[in-house]
Formats: C-alpha cells, sequence, structure tokens
C-alpha cells in the first residue's frame, strides 16, 4: 500500500511540473523563462496555446501577491506612439512582414511610482517566430520610450497593478496603430 501511495504521488507531481514547465533560454545578455501556465487566467490549448515569457529575476516578488496591489485611473503614455517607435527599433519592415501572421503579443508592464517600467512578461503564442534576442531588445527599447502618467487609486500600496497592452505587427506595418 505503502508503494501504491509513493507511485501515486510521483505521478501525481511528474504531472503538476508537466503542466507548468518553464525553460530558461539565454539571449544576448540575460536569460528569458518560458513558461506554459495550464491553469488560471491564461490557459490555453493546441495550437494557439500562449506562454509566458519574462526576464528571469526581473520581477519583484511582491507582485506574486496580488493583493497588495494598487489600482490605477487615468493611465495614459506620456509622448505619443511610444509603443510603435520601440516595435519600430527592434524589427525591420521586413521583419515586421515576417510577423504579420502573428497572434498580436500581449505585454504586462510593471511600472514604479514615476510610470517607468520595471520588468515585462510578455504572452506569446507557443509557436511564435519571435525570438529571446527580439524580446530582449523590445523590453530594453521599451523601457527606453515607454512612461506613462496615472492617479493611483490607493494610496497606501507599494506597487500598482502591471499595464496590459496587445502589440499588433500587422497594424504597426499598415500605420495603424494607435499606441
Amino acid at each position: 500500500m505503502k508503494l501504491l501511495n509513493i507511485i501515486l504521488a510521483l505521478l501525481i507531481a511528474n504531472n503538476l511540473w508537466a503542466q507548468n514547465k518553464k525553460t530558461e533560454i539565454k539571449a544576448e545578455r540575460n536569460v528569458y523563462i518560458y513558461n506554459s501556465p495550464e491553469d488560471g487566467r491564461y490557459k490555453s490549448t493546441g495550437p494557439n496555446k500562449l506562454i509566458s515569457v519574462y526576464r528571469k529575476n526581473s520581477i519583484p516578488m511582491a507582485y506574486d501577491k496580488a493583493l497588495n496591489l494598487s489600482r490605477l485611473s487615468n493611465v495614459a503614455y506620456a509622448t505619443q506612439k511610444p509603443i510603435t517607435q520601440s516595435v519600430m527599433e527592434v524589427f525591420s519592415r521586413g521583419r515586421l512582414s515576417e510577423l504579420m501572421q502573428e497572434k498580436p503579443l500581449l505585454v504586462n508592464m510593471y511600472i514604479n511610482d514615476k510610470g517607468k517600467i520595471i520588468a515585462i512578461k510578455y504572452f506569446i503564442n507557443a509557436n511564435s517566430q519571435i525570438t529571446p534576442v527580439e524580446l530582449e531588445k523590445l523590453e530594453d527599447a521599451l523601457k527606453k520610450n515607454v512612461s506613462v502618467t496615472f492617479v493611483k487609486d490607493e494610496d497606501n500600496k507599494d506597487l500598482m497593478w502591471p499595464i496590459s497592452q496587445t502589440i499588433s505587427f500587422d497594424k504597426i506595418l499598415n500605420k495603424t496603430y494607435r499606441y
């Protein structure tokens, strides 16, 4: 009976590990974590399965406890089209043409109290053509070009909810993307 319980526990642990796989991939200067979540808000399966990608050790651990985050109101970019500017710094028009078939890239931007990005988490298609080096360069460009203005709804909290933005490569290439 003990052996059966041990085998059952190992099978369950192995299944949980397989469902939440994390892979580390080196870009030029940083290591990125590719995580395949199988539960929660971003659960997806099949050919359009989403995975999260983020720079290792970049997102403060306090964000794991979402109860302590302040909601934001009246969020606006401080400059016009900072996302488009960042994407155009990283991807050539030819590369954007290659990425037109990609689903829009979902970006969660973690900001400080001055409206500057401190960390980024991407949600991309599991079969995405976007490389870790391109994600690293895009993160650097977004951190350089993007800042936001906002009103904090709760003054007693140190961290703010991440700002989510979709990046549509076809709209950027066609000059119809508004950010």
